[in-house]
C-alpha cells in the first residue's frame, strides 16, 4: 500500500497589497540613494574648490615669499656694500616706512592697480609687496655682518659682484634669509585686507 501524501498547492501569486508596499519601498529606497548621491556629488564639489583654493593660496605664497626673498636680497646688499648717491636718505626714508601702518597704503596702493588695468590677475597680488622695508633692513644687517675682508678676497680671485653675491654672501647669510622668508610667508599667509584673485 502505498500512501501518497498529496503536495498541497502554493499560491504563487503576491497580493497587491505585498506587491505595492515592496513597489514603494523600493521607490523609497531609489529616492533615498539619489538623494546620497547628490549630496556626495556637492561634497566632492565642495572640497574641489576647497583644494583649488588653497592650491591658489599657497601659489600665491610662494610667489610673494621668492619675491620678498630675491628683492629684498638684492636692495639690502647694495644697501650694505655699495656707495651711491643719497644712500644714507634713501634707507632713512626706507626705515621710516616701517612705522607707517599699513592701511595708509592700501587705497593708493589699489587706485593704482585699478590704473595698471592689474585688477583680478595674480601680478596685482604678489608684485605691490616686493621690497618691504623690514626685509631690506633684517637683510642689509645680515650683509654688514660679514667681513669686507672676504669681499676683498673674492675680487683677487676675480670674482665680480653677481658671483660674490651668489656664491658668498648669499649662502654665509642664508640663516637671515631663511628667516625673512618664513617671515614674509606668514605675512602673506595672514593678509587678510588686500583683495583676492
Amino acid at each position: 500500500m502505498s500512501s501518497k501524501k498529496a503536495k498541497p498547492e502554493m499560491n504563487t501569486e503576491i497580493p497587491a497589497e505585498v506587491n505595492a508596499i515592496a513597489q514603494k519601498t523600493v521607490d523609497q529606497a531609489q529616492a533615498a540613494f539619489e538623494k546620497v548621491s547628490e549630496v556626495a556629488h556637492s561634497n566632492v564639489q565642495m572640497l574641489d574648490a576647497a583644494a583649488n583654493a588653497y592650491k591658489n593660496r599657497f601659489t600665491d605664497i610662494q610667489l610673494k615669499a621668492m619675491e620678498f626673498a630675491q628683492l629684498n636680497v638684492n636692495a639690502g646688499f647694495a644697501f650694505a656694500r655699495y656707495q651711491f648717491p643719497g644712500k644714507e636718505p634713501i634707507f632713512l626714508a626706507m626705515l621710516l616706512l616701517i612705522m607707517l601702518p599699513g592701511i595708509l597704503l592700501v587705497i593708493p596702493m589699489f587706485t593704482q592697480i585699478v590704473a595698471m588695468g592689474w585688477t583680478n590677475t595674480l601680478q596685482a597680488l604678489v608684485l605691490p609687496f616686493g621690497a618691504t622695508a623690514l626685509g631690506t633692513f633684517l637683510i642689509r644687517q645680515g650683509f654688514r655682518g660679514l667681513p669686507s675682508e672676504i669681499q676683498d678676497a673674492t675680487r683677487l680671485d676675480g670674482y665680480g659682484h653677481v658671483a660674490f653675491l651668489t656664491k658668498f654672501a648669499v649662502p654665509l647669510t642664508r640663516p637671515v634669509i631663511a628667516s625673512f622668508t618664513v617671515i614674509s610667508a606668514l605675512q602673506a599667509w595672514n593678509q587678510y585686507l588686500w583683495p583676492r584673485a
